[in-house]
């Protein structure tokens, strides 16, 4: 008995169907909160080892979280263009380092507006080096992901007068820290039948560039100050568990995608991700995709990668 085309194409249409319908629910579970969920629903409740409460914890009548304060302040960075060009050059970091070094398993980065409020709550602090406490936590369960597997960059830069784009300028002297990162440690992932398969890569230090670079990474949201003195800028990264998984996975880039991420991304193609995407701009969500594709974010990525054309040697 020979199928019927008609009946071919109803199949192939129903298995694209369950595809999306598969990859729309993953975005749901990619945009949820990192830390209200398991069973919180406040800040206030989380636990932070070392202070009497989590950073996005905000109580009535407490005094509001902000840098006006600090030594020098002048005022607060932040526009939705910023923003943009921070999570693009964060992708277009990962990708470049993943066609480079042959990372076949990198994430392509959202933008989280959490991470971001408690990078902004963080500045509060006034350290102008020093991380968040609750940026430090230990989670190493890889099927109950929260608020513990958060980690942060920070920096502080010297400067009287404000770069034009200081923002890729941070991001650079952080991936630049390679220089004083010891070699990766590479090691098979099978043996016998499996001995061909990918090599896992592994970390001995957690460091501005190793995070920056980490394959498993998913969101980031960063805040950003500038002082009479300097300006700062603080990312938050989301999740990573610990030094004894693996950084990466090496093979042809975005060759070992993982099935929450089965995506390859059309604009940073070394990438993989959960979206169907056209470029995603921070602070937006899936719906908003079919309108992303303009020159303005044409020209941020392009911007990015001739910025870092150089840089990887």
């Amino acid at each position: 008995m020979v199928a019927s085309p008609g009946g071919t194409w109803v199949r192939l249409i129903g298995g694209i169907l369950m595809v999306l319908q598969h990859t729309t629910g993953e975005t749901g579970h990619h945009l949820s909160s990192i830390f209200l969920s398991n069973g919180v629903n406040d800040y206030c409740v989380l636990s932070c080892p070392g202070r009497q409460a989590h950073t996005l914890c905000e109580r009535p009548g407490a005094e509001a979280h902000t840098p006006k304060h600090c030594v020098n302040f002048q005022e607060l960075l932040g526009s939705p263009e910023l923003w943009t060009n921070i999570l693009n050059a964060h992708n277009g970091v990962r990708n470049r380092f993943a066609v480079r070094f042959r990372v076949a398993n990198m994430k392509k980065l959202v933008w989280d507006d959490e991470l971001a409020r408690m990078a902004r709550f963080h500045l509060s602090s006034c350290d102008r080096y020093g991380q968040d406490p609750c940026a430090r936590l230990s989670n190493e369960n890889l099927f109950r992901r929260d608020h513990q597997n958060v980690r942060q960059n920070v920096a502080f830069v010297l400067e009287r007068y404000l770069p034009r784009y200081y923002d890729l300028d941070v991001i650079r002297l952080w991936y630049m820290q390679k220089d004083e990162t010891p070699s990766p440690r590479l090691e098979s992932a099978g043996v016998g039948a499996r001995a061909h398969a990918p090599q896992h890569v592994y970390q001995s230090v957690l460091n501005n560039y190793t995070l920056l670079t980490w394959a498993g990474l998913e969101r980031v949201g960063c805040a950003a100050a500038k002082y009479r003195d300097g300006f700062q800028l603080v990312c938050n990264y989301f999740p990573f568990y610990t030094l004894q998984e693996p950084s990466a996975i090496r093979g042809p880039p975005a060759s070992y995608c993982p099935r929450t991420f089965p995506l390859r991304s059309k604009i940073f193609d070394g990438l993989c991700t959960f979206e169907m995407d056209m470029g995603i701009s921070a602070g937006t969500t899936t719906a908003d995709v079919p309108t992303l594709w303009t020159s303005l974010l044409a020209k941020e990525v392009l911007l990015v990668l001739v910025l870092w054309s150089n840089v990887y040697v």
